[in-house]
């Protein structure tokens, strides 16, 4: 488990400046902006994983919502 844990922190890495910097090139975000709507998909995200958790019925799901 610790090896996912790794692995899923690597790609959050990787993909929170690609995701910043699109925000700020293509959209014209301001800094604030930015900030703003990566947190709200942060939030959203969170959601999903904790109901998908809630309501899995087999650990591999259980394992896909954990990520």
């Amino acid at each position: 488990m610790v090896s996912l844990d790794s692995a899923v922190h690597l790609v959050t890495l990787l993909l929170l400046p690609l995701a910043a910097g699109l925000l700020v090139s293509r959209l014209r975000c301001d800094s604030l902006t930015k900030d703003w709507w990566l947190a709200r998909f942060s939030i959203v995200l969170a959601v999903v994983g904790c109901a998908g958790m809630a309501f899995s019925p087999t650990p591999v799901l259980m394992a896909l919502s954990t990520i």
